[in-house]
């Protein structure tokens, strides 16, 4: 499976690998799922500190003896909001991992272009070949 950190940070050189497999260039498609993942892990975080501090303000005017009913239903609403953005995370983190694992790995910047090993040049030989048979 492909790294995510190395496609934010190589963009183009992932892109060029993926063509030398004769692959259409992805980075901006997979750097697109990223981001909207990273904005939902963000989106999600912000709602859990947010319900985390009314807890503590609840916590704090039931001590006091105040009114909370204003705060409880506020809450009311981070809860819902906050499973729809759970499940979001979990259908993009599938899609993002789908593409990064059907993608075949880059090859060597060394490996010359061809589109199989019959449009590659041989440049030396070891040995003259030999016919191997497989015991199974």
């Amino acid at each position: 499976m492909h790294d995510i950190k190395f496609i934010r940070e190589n963009a183009a050189a992932f892109d060029a690998a993926l063509l030398k497999r004769n692959k259409p260039a992805l980075a901006t498609t997979i750097l697109a799922l990223d981001a909207e993942l990273r904005r939902t892990k963000t989106a999600m975080q912000e709602l859990q500190s947010q319900r985390n501090s009314m807890s503590k303000e609840i916590g704090l005017y039931k001590a006091k003896g105040q009114d909370t009913s204003a705060l409880m239903a506020t809450m009311q609403g981070i809860g819902p909001r906050l499973k729809e953005l759970e499940e979001a995370e979990r259908q993009q983190t599938a899609a993002l991992r789908e593409y990064l694992v059907t993608l075949p790995n880059m090859v060597d910047s060394t490996v010359p272009d061809g589109a199989d090993e019959d449009g590659n040049i041989e440049v030396r030989r070891w040995g003259p070949p030999r016919d191997v048979q497989f015991v199974p």
